[in-house]
């Protein structure tokens, strides 16, 4: 605050009425009042802003709080008993239901493959198996008799030693059932395939049949049963003629 203001400050609170009261009766909250009413109507005049003061130096860390006391140990559990096994497994047996008792099964039939082979052998006429009751025998039946009905195949010259035309020949008709296993053919150069419409359908060279050109012969062995011979069967031969 200048002296100006300051001079203006007195003769106000000297003007005051109250102020000879104040000397009298020490009486200073009421001296402040009257200095706060004063102030207020004086236009004080705005300073210029100080210096900013240095940052103050970091105080010292406090030192670390002592530790507490342990706490006292627990009491030791009681020990456990060791486990019975053979209860455990009682137990978990009564609560798995026990499945009722079921009806025993027939017993299966005793015979071997080849029993069952002879029995199918040794029936005659009306009791023997239908060729219907081998599974998917019709197809191979319609298929043998669409390439019966094909027309005859050219296979090379015909000059050549196997023959130049390959032709099918039927010979479902000399079926006996095993009786007869040595069959007339025509005149052939060689047995290209032969087939049956029974198990095993198609034969092997050799071993379950064998030729002769110059009898003009085809012979089945020993290893095609007699039942796969029977007369409802379907036996085509397919062959190269001279």
């Amino acid at each position: 605050m200048d002296k100006e203001k300051l001079k203006e400050l007195l003769k106000e609170i000297q003007k005051a009425k109250t102020f000879e009261k104040i000397k009298k009766t020490n009486d200073y909250g009421l001296l402040v009042d009257i200095l706060q009413g004063i102030i207020g109507k004086i236009q004080l005049a705005k300073g210029e802003q100080g210096i900013r003061g240095e940052k103050g130096e970091r105080g010292f860390q406090g030192e670390t709080g002592k530790n507490g006391r342990d706490g006292k140990d627990g009491r030791n559990g009681i020990d456990g008993k060791n486990a019975n096994e053979t209860i455990i497994i009682r137990e978990v047996l009564k609560e798995i239901p026990i499945p009722k008792d079921g009806i025993n099964g027939a017993d299966g039939s005793p015979d071997r493959p080849e029993d069952i082979r002879n029995k199918l052998e040794s029936l005659d006429d009306e009791d023997r198996l239908d060729v219907k009751a081998i599974k998917g025998i019709e197809e191979l039946v319609k298929k043998l008799e669409k390439k019966i009905d094909s027309k005859t195949v050219y296979v090379g010259s015909s000059s050549g030693g196997l023959g130049g035309h390959v032709q099918y020949y039927d010979l479902s008709s000399q079926l006996d059932g095993g009786v007869t296993r040595t069959f007339s053919m025509p005149a052939f150069a060689r047995i290209l395939s032969v087939q049956l419409s029974s198990f095993p359908n198609i034969l092997r060279p050799l071993i379950d049949w064998t030729s002769d050109a110059s009898l003009s012969t085809l012979t089945i062995t020993s290893a095609i049963p007699d039942a796969s011979l029977s007369a409802d069967q379907t036996f085509i031969v397919l062959y190269a003629n001279l």
